[in-house]
């Protein structure tokens, strides 16, 4: 694994190190050479007033800010690119579209995307053009229309389409029960369980039927599906 420094604090620490250990070298070798009378080597009274140390610390400041400027250039460059790749995303994304999305609306960038609650937008390019609230698709599940496009004449499958017929964009459907028989054969002794109502059958002579509580409680307030919470956000500009 590298040990080279990567950011601007790591790298200035660098620096810091090798100008000590350079100074340190210099004034030892200065030392010994006034030792021995070669004096002329450096001025050792420049290395003691401090000025090595500041001509150090300039050029140390100088280094610093050029890599500061150099982060800086690089990061808004980045920044750019994020932005331009995130606008031509939005531009492809016509005005209306929905998405799914685990993110809460706190962190939605609030003048693009509104939370499909029924809100009205006014100002936006979704009221302008549609001239009603977005859906309110809080709580429900969502169900495709009989027809997306009206110049296409391809009949929805009996087996698929909604009886309801041409609904409109967010109109709400009402929870419903398909008309269904419950039929059972009359056996002596045995019991028969009817879920959907809360209760069972108890079943003995052919003319007899006693009632009685369900003791499994796995009926609910709704017919549902197994099912995953999400947020629902549209596009309004």
């Amino acid at each position: 694994m590298s040990d080279k420094p990567k950011t601007i604090d790591e790298k200035v620490a660098a620096i810091e190190k090798k100008i000590t250990n350079i100074i340190a070298y210099v004034v030892a070798f200065s030392v010994v050479a006034g030792i021995f009378g070669y004096s002329q080597i450096t001025d050792l009274s420049e290395i003691r007033s401090g000025e090595v140390v500041k001509k150090f610390k300039e050029e140390l400041k100088t280094q610093k800010d050029s890599l500061g400027k150099e982060l800086e250039k690089s990061t808004n460059s980045k920044v750019s690119k994020i932005n331009e790749i995130r606008d031509d995303l939005n531009k492809q994304l016509p005005v209306g579209t929905i998405i799914i999305s685990s993110v809460p609306y706190e962190n939605i960038v609030s003048d693009v995307w509104a939370p499909c609650d029924g809100r009205i937008v006014p100002g936006s390019k979704y009221a302008s053009n549609y001239s009603r609230p977005v859906p309110d698709l809080r709580g429900v599940f969502i169900r495709g229309l009989n027809r997306f496009d009206l110049e296409e004449d391809t009949p929805v499958p009996d087996n698929q389409k909604d009886p309801e017929g041409l609904r409109t964009v967010g109109a709400l459907q009402h929870d419903s029960l398909k008309n269904h028989d419950h039929g059972f054969h009359q056996i002596r002794s045995q019991n028969y369980e009817r879920k959907a109502s809360k209760s069972h059958f108890t079943l003995g002579h052919p003319d007899s039927v006693t009632n009685g509580p369900y003791k499994e409680n796995q009926l609910g307030s709704e017919t549902r599906p197994k099912n995953v919470a999400v947020y629902y956000y549209i596009k309004i500009n």
